[in-house]
């Protein structure tokens, strides 16, 4: 609950939260009732004989353990689900606090790339066109997180975003995620011709990133780290709730096994 109430703060200083609450609250009372209604409707197997006392109240309490575990967890996922919709409608509120600036440092990273690199052994005219945009990916990727570090520190709602997305949305894989999103979208918009004038492709690049690319990134590595989220509750909650599942299809196997007849041979 705690990463929740760190969102809902967060969340808050740009958009009405009321909405990603109300969506959790649903998920919550939606998860409760079906729960419920597939524990009654399963009934019979859930309560078959115990020949302990302690587990027999134990199967009794998994009608109400376990629909209030659903709530929980479908609160939980229902909260994350609602707010990377939340953030997706109102992604002009957290562009307006998004660095100024980028553009023009990421145009002056790849000027001084690609007009400082010569055709010798270790210049980029040998390179394929595919290969340029790898290389020139790599940079914009550089500009974004040393941007993101070097804004973080500062104070107000601004240097609050940058911080918050650099201490919970930097890890090894949402990184690996977001290098192969800004490849991606300079892919798609310069194509992969056999061989790209550096001329030519530090113009479009400077014409990419100018038209909100940088936010355009910082909303799909917002929406990626908030989908593994989701996807972190839902593995936890099938976790725990596969331990009473175990137990039932263990009591079950018992009472057939025990019901069985044992067959007499005759001499």
């Amino acid at each position: 609950m705690k990463t929740i109430v760190e969102y809902f703060h967060f969340a808050g200083q740009f958009t009405n939260p009321s909405r990603f609450v109300a969506g959790a609250v649903i998920s919550g009372l939606l998860s409760f009732a079906a729960m419920l209604v597939l524990i009654i409707l399963l009934r019979r197997f859930i309560l078959v004989y115990r020949a302990s006392p302690v587990m027999k109240w134990i199967a009794y309490s998994y009608f109400i353990v376990l629909p209030l575990l659903a709530a929980f967890f479908g609160f939980k996922w229902g909260f994350f689900h609602s707010l990377r919709q939340d953030i997706k409608s109102h992604a002009g509120n957290y562009a307006q606090q998004f660095p100024a600036g980028i553009e023009k440092e990421t145009t002056a990273a790849l000027q001084s790339l690609l007009t400082g690199s010569g055709s010798g052994e270790n210049g980029m005219e040998h390179l394929t066109g595919s290969q340029l945009i790898d290389t020139v990916s790599t940079v914009v990727y550089n500009v974004y997180g040393s941007t993101l570090s070097e804004q973080a520190a500062k104070p107000g709602v601004q240097g609050q975003l940058i911080n918050f997305v650099q201490n919970r949305m930097m890890g090894k894989g949402v990184a690996t995620f977001v290098k192969k999103q800004i490849r991606k979208i300079l892919k798609e918009k310069l194509g992969v011709a056999p061989t790209i004038s550096h001329a030519l492709l530090q113009t479009q690049v400077s014409e990419i990133v100018s038209a909100g690319f940088f936010v355009k990134v910082l909303l799909l590595q917002t929406d990626y780290f908030l989908k593994g989220l989701q996807q972190g509750v839902l593995i936890t909650f099938l976790i725990i709730l596969s331990i009473p599942l175990l137990e039932i299809v263990v009591a079950n196997c018992r009472r057939r096994n025990e019901a069985r007849p044992i067959a007499v041979g005759l001499n």
